[in-house]
């Protein structure tokens, strides 16, 4: 029988449970597997890739395919391809080239997704500000990469504009706003769809110039630690690896999958997980500006949602919703995200129809990710890379290291900080600014010379390779 906390919630997966867990993913063992080892096989025999040369070659597999379902306006991958060009050509007659940093601040919109595809063709980053952000906080988001543009939805002007006079350096001739509602752009800003228009639909020749360690975007930390939020790279290695993973092989998504996302855009589960899971196989995307649980089943009708991207409040959002009879009647089948509540694990499944939960427990500036994979409840699953579940003294705040000078792992049911191990195949990109790296880094923490990425969150070994979210530091 499997053990329990004082909350009633399993704190162990038991022998049965797992061996039960393997039998049922066996029918689809292979086919994961090989998509694993060839897509592993690729990113390793082809730095050239990119998240931009991936847009192509979805427009050249699947033209025709729905690639962007939203209430702004639906795109196939040819069009959406389309547009990404124009973007890029357009950007690139403006002098944005290769590691130049773009500021981009809008909701989520088609428009979003083709400035953030331009920059990946063009090779350029997006630093990709929160919209919820006001006043200092933002003024620090924009101020933390000088971009060489500013590109604003209109829905986000009044937030800009309140904390334009702390942003230090706003470029005046490539300040762009992008056109919601209103019909002219306001003083001082280019229209930039306006200004796109007129631009070439064809690939750029200068995608291939991008490569798998290049930056691709600046995701903000929330800052939870205390002060400031951090900028996290995100690299298009990073992305590719995430499509292999949760497209390729956790989620098998197949070209006539949907995948909502009602989850901001700055978000990484929303970034680099969810449009991951939608590129490995031409999936569509449904996006919505912002999430809504009394129109969620409306908008996984209207859509034909088989996969939603989620973060935990979402999930206790919806459970908070009048019950309905016919709310399981929908397409909906999978669940991907972070921050399930145990409380409301199997009831949530129960109530929408949803058969598979992938919880995922990483972090935008993190190294390694646990992912469940044998979809058992309240677990994150397992971590295919090298961590560790290390022994910590929450009264002191600190790890404790025994007699040897180094780090304890915890045994199996005990709560300890989850280290990720840094090494030549896990490395740690970091944050755009260097002198934060060492804050999050344990050294010497098994052997000498080892490091760790700190995660800075406790949580409990529950055996056979799988952990719980315990509690964040």
């Amino acid at each position: 029988m499997a053990h329990k906390d004082s909350t009633g919630y399993r704190t162990v997966i038991t022998a049965g449970e797992f061996i039960l867990a393997l039998l049922r993913m066996l029918p689809r063992l292979p086919g994961m597997a090989y998509d694993l080892i060839t897509g592993l096989k690729l990113i390793k025999g082809n730095a050239a890739m990119s998240w931009g040369s991936l847009i192509e070659e979805a427009a050249r597999k699947y033209p025709r395919n729905p690639a962007i379902k939203s209430h702004d306006g639906n795109y196939t991958y040819e069009e959406y391809n389309a547009a990404v060009n124009q973007y890029a050509h357009y950007f690139m007659s403006r002098g944005v080239g290769k590691g130049d940093s773009v500021a981009l601040m809008m909701e989520n919109r088609p428009e979003f997704l083709f400035v953030y595809g331009a920059l990946a063709k063009i090779g350029a980053v997006a630093s990709l500000i929160n919209t919820n952000q006001r006043g200092a906080s933002l003024a620090y988001s924009f101020n933390a990469h000088p971009g060489k543009a500013f590109v604003i939805g209109e829905e986000c002007l009044a937030s800009f504009e309140e904390a334009r006079r702390e942003i230090e350096r706003i470029p005046a001739n490539d300040l762009y706003v992008v056109r919601d509602k209103g019909t002219v752009a306001p003083a001082g800003y280019t229209d930039l769809g306006a200004a796109v228009a007129v631009f070439p639909k064809e690939n750029p020749a200068i995608t291939g110039e991008t490569h798998l360690n290049d930056r691709a975007a600046y995701v903000f930390t929330s800052g939870t630690s205390g002060g400031l939020p951090k900028a996290a790279v995100i690299t298009h290695k990073r992305i590719i690896s995430a499509i292999v993973w949760f497209g390729k092989f956790v989620n098998r998504t197949k070209p006539t999958d949907t995948v909502y996302v009602p989850l901001p855009f700055f978000h990484t589960n929303a970034i680099t997980v969810g449009f991951a899971v939608v590129m490995a196989k031409g999936a569509a995307l449904a996006i919505r500006r912002k999430f809504s649980a009394s129109n969620f089943l409306g908008d996984v009708r209207k859509f034909g949602v088989t996969v939603f991207i989620y973060v935990g409040e979402m999930c206790r959002y919806l459970m908070a919703t009048p019950e309905k009879p016919d709310d399981r009647k929908s397409t909906l089948r999978t669940a991907i995200g972070n921050g399930l509540r145990p409380d409301i694990w199997k009831a949530f499944k129960k109530r929408f129809g949803i058969k598979r939960v992938y919880e995922l427990y990483g972090a935008a500036d993190g190294v390694g990710i646990f992912t469940n994979v044998l979809n058992l409840d309240n677990t994150v699953g397992l971590c295919v890379t090298p961590y560790a579940i290390a022994r910590f003294d929450v009264e002191r705040d600190e790890l404790v290291r025994g007699a040897d000078g180094f780090l304890q792992r915890v045994a199996k049911v005990e709560v300890g900080l989850a280290l990720m191990k840094i090494s030549e195949k896990t490395p740690f990109a970091g944050y755009s600014d260097k002198k934060k790296n060492e804050e999050k880094i344990v050294r010497d923490a098994f052997e000498k010379g080892d490091a760790w990425f700190n995660t800075g969150d406790l949580i409990r070994n529950m055996g056979f390779k799988h952990a719980q979210f315990a509690d964040r530091m």
